[in-house]
């Protein structure tokens, strides 16, 4: 089976846009097309080289989303969510605000500040995946385990990036309720679909050049010139 990787550049329209430009900022790449549209991705901390990208063919360089180097493969992503169509239809907000959690097993793959302040006190409880060595967490060595006693499961898009999504929701198949969700996920959600996610979340761009060309890119900046969108299977099946 291809991954989902694979499907989305399937996906791709065809286009002769180029690179114009890319920006590392300190959490995630920023990548500008020739056509004005912009995309971003989860940056991998660990990564500090990137290729020479700029006047190169994005969908060539989307390509490389398929590399085994971990850089290479960031850059690939974000040129994927910039040349990626969005079907329809698209609906807007923020997903978890349709999850009823109360009295559930809640699972995350990635340490969602946001989603442990406001579902740990609602939640029966609430296990976090992280690949990072944090106090009150789990390994991914152990997500097989966690995943499959979960209800709710909310993935990272960045799992993307470091690999392991398909696994991840191979073994979410038990829970009622599976978010892939973040930035790095703005792209087409039917590959997700087709592994079991029920919804698909990320964001929509609505100032290229402000988005691009800050050098803070953080949540306050992606509050003022992006707004989350997410997709729900229920809509397309």
């Amino acid at each position: 089976m291809k991954t989902i990787l694979e499907e989305e550049l399937e996906l791709l329209p065809k286009s002769e846009d180029l690179v114009e430009d890319l920006s590392i900022g300190a959490r995630y790449i920023a990548l500008k097309l020739s056509s004005g549209k912009c995309a971003v991705s989860y940056r991998p901390r660990e990564v500090f080289s990137y290729p020479e990208i700029k006047g190169k063919n994005a969908i060539s360089i989307a390509e490389l989303a398929l590399s085994d180097n971990l850089g290479e493969r960031a850059i690939g992503i974000t040129a994927i969510n910039a040349l990626t169509k969005f079907p329809t239809p698209v609906r807007y907000g923020d997903p978890l605000d349709n999850l009823n959690v109360k009295d559930k097993v809640v699972a995350t793959v990635g340490y969602f500040h946001p989603v442990i302040e406001r579902f740990s006190s609602s939640a029966k409880e609430l296990r976090v995946i992280e690949r990072r060595d944090m106090p009150n967490t789990y390994p991914p060595e152990k997500a097989e385990e966690i995943l499959k006693e979960a209800s709710v499961v909310i993935i990272t898009g960045s799992a993307l990036v470091y690999g392991g999504m398909e696994d991840y929701l191979e073994n979410s198949k038990n829970a009622e309720d599976v978010l892939v969700i973040g930035p790095t996920s703005s792209m087409h959600p039917e590959p997700f679909f087709r592994r079991g996610a029920t919804m698909v979340g990320g964001i929509e761009i609505l100032d290229s050049e402000k988005i691009f060309t800050s050098e803070k890119q953080c949540k306050d900046i992606f509050d003022v010139y992006t707004r989350k969108i997410y997709f729900a299977r229920s809509d397309f099946y």
